[in-house]
């Protein structure tokens, strides 16, 4: 059943105290943890992405990240961390292993060579977020959030630039309201996702959990410019 997403323009006299649409939803990947912080500027930019191996020679305070997992959850090690939650690319020969992983935290699974909405699918079943490649053709896409959109698991995404982000904002949405998501993903309303009230906003966020960018600080000023924080 579709989410009813109502949209409030920002001053009417109901609306809520704001939140940033954006809230920490962008990750940057670090080759190095210990600039890791250097990746927190603005506001959207969320935890950053640090392979796990590295984290065995890191030192410092590094905060929340993103773990890369390049070898098996159990031998994660290194302190002054905290990871939000675990990521893993995969093949199709080695998506039954992966789903079979055991982290410390929620898993998110890139798997290539899968069709999107069937691995999402059986992400789903055993409680893993599936994960979003960049390069998705429209209609998968589409196939893949029908998945998705009222799951209890979430998904992340990737995006190559500010474009790619306001399409997965606009699909996502679409996807919670029952709307056109296809649509959304060739002329996604940038006005429309501007006026998003609060709760719309945080419903999206349950959903989407993070969008990993190339440089989160760049594609953040350049959304501001569309009206996106």
């Amino acid at each position: 059943m579709p989410v009813p997403l109502s949209l409030i323009a920002p001053d009417a006299p109901d609306a809520p105290e704001p939140r940033p649409l954006l809230l920490r939803l962008l990750n940057q990947r670090c080759a190095d943890p210990a600039r890791a912080a250097a990746a927190r500027g603005p506001r959207a930019s969320g935890p950053p992405i640090v392979a796990a191996s590295s984290l065995d020679v890191a030192s410092g305070e590094i905060g929340p990240v993103v773990v890369q997992l390049d070898r098996e959850p159990g031998t994660v090690a290194g302190s002054g961390y905290e990871a939000v939650r675990f990521q893993i690319d995969c093949g199709v020969g080695e998506l039954d292993d992966a789903l079979t992983l055991s982290p410390s935290g929620p898993l998110v699974v890139y798997a290539e060579g899968v069709v999107p909405a069937e691995a999402a699918a059986r992400m789903v079943a055993v409680g893993v977020s599936p994960g979003l490649a960049a390069d998705v053709e429209v209609e998968q896409a589409a196939d893949f959030l029908a998945v998705l959109a009222h799951s209890s698991v979430g998904f992340t995404a990737r995006a190559d630039d500010a474009a790619g982000v306001v399409r997965l904002l606009a699909a996502t949405v679409a996807a919670l309201r029952g709307d056109d998501v296809r649509q959304a993903l060739r002329e996604p309303d940038v006005a429309a996702l501007v006026r998003l009230n609060d709760p719309a906003a945080a419903a999206l966020r349950e959903v989407l959990l993070g969008i990993e960018v190339p440089d989160a600080a760049g594609v953040a000023a350049a959304l501001a410019e569309l009206g996106l924080e």
